[in-house]
């Protein structure tokens, strides 16, 4: 069976798509599937020296190039084509037609209003060509059935993993070390990595910090991410009245949830946050709000809590519960573990995605 894989990204990060990428190349001839990709972007060099190291390579396609994709499709009919981010429904109409099965994978989360009856009956007609759908999170497939008008028998779901060999917990010596590395002392250390960005809500986990910093200065805060309100935030940690650090560029995310007690994500919408996947690989308890696939992630009061209320009140109350209770965190952090070996093992996601493949009618 020959599936081809168009992605709307340039692969620079290692992120739950292009670990699953890489992920299913190691995994693909078992089952007697033959890959090939196409990235709107170039490659990182580290990314093709592990697609080459897995027999695979990948090509480029444009974006504003979607007659190219007819035409290649049709010359070399693939029985399968995938497609992850953009838009490219114009392209899935005119390769079912031509008898290939499409899929398209959904990842990210929307918000709705009152447009959404009018934009669920477009998006529904444009994406007629799409055979099956596949959503990274619970969440997400209800998304699609609200966002596309479709039955949920074309909608699977199959989580978004991360490495687990790469995040891992850390002991005793991980933590002294990483916390060194870090310009960190000894007291407790809460950490939130994400986009800097106001949709991930910064500013409300820092308003929630100053609340427990009235009860225990020691606590510190590290934000870690890119993004376009890194001055903004910069500015607002400045002026905090707490320990703060912000780490931008090539962050260490392993060597900063070695150095935490606890991870934090506030969001207002998730698909399925890679990063909150991540901590709970590393064994550390995460709290999240209720928004989206993040409520997905921990198992509330076992590997994390979720916070209903997106309040600096609530969300301190819940960071507060578990930096007073060591004994509680410490159990936690193997329930953490134990749920991201679970549920969220990369190679899970691969095998997966790849067994899909296998039950779908080459031709429908």
């Amino acid at each position: 069976m020959d599936v081809y894989l168009f992605m709307d990204l340039a692969p620079n990060k290692r992120g739950p798509v292009e670990l699953q990428v890489l992920e299913m190349c190691r995994q693909s001839q078992d089952l007697g599937i033959s890959l090939r990709f196409f990235f709107s972007g170039p490659p990182a060099d580290w990314f093709m020296e592990e697609l080459l190291a897995a027999g695979y390579t990948a090509e480029r396609f444009s974006r504003n190039g979607p007659e190219k994709i007819v035409e290649f499709c049709r010359s070399h009919s693939p029985e399968i084509v995938h497609f992850h981010f953009g838009s490219q429904f114009h392209v899935a109409n005119r390769l079912r037609a031509m008898g290939i099965h499409v899929i398209r994978s959904e990842h990210s989360y929307r918000s709705s209003g009152w447009w959404t009856p009018a934009a669920s009956v477009r998006r529904h007609w444009r994406a007629r060509g799409v055979s099956d759908f596949i959503a990274v999170s619970h969440y997400i497939a209800r998304q699609t059935r609200r966002d596309f008008l479709v039955s949920s028998r074309r909608i699977t779901t199959i989580y978004n993993g991360t490495d687990l060999q790469r995040f891992q917990p850390g002991n005793a010596m991980d933590a002294t070390s990483a916390r060194r590395d870090l310009g960190l002392d000894a007291g407790p250390v809460v950490s939130m990595v994400a986009h800097l960005h106001h949709a991930k809500r910064q500013l409300l986990l820092l308003e929630a910090m100053k609340v427990i910093w009235k009860r225990d200065p020691r606590v510190q805060l590290v934000l870690a991410g890119g993004g376009p309100d890194e001055s903004m935030l910069r500015a607002a940690s400045s002026a905090a009245g707490g320990p703060v650090k912000l780490f931008t560029g090539n962050n260490d995310v392993a060597q900063i949830y070695h150095a935490s007690d606890l991870a934090v994500l506030p969001s207002t919408g998730e698909g399925l946050p890679g990063s909150a996947i991540e901590a709970l690989a590393c064994g550390v308890p995460v709290v999240v709000t209720a928004a989206g696939g993040l409520g997905e992630v921990p198992t509330h009061g076992v590997s994390g809590l979720i916070v209903d209320g997106a309040t600096p009140e609530s969300l301190g109350a819940a960071i507060e519960a578990l930096l007073g209770d060591e004994r509680l965190r410490t159990w936690m952090s193997g329930e953490a573990r134990k749920r991201a070996i679970e549920v969220f093992d990369i190679r899970r996601t691969a095998r997966e995605t790849l067994e899909f493949y296998s039950t779908r009618s080459p031709r429908d």
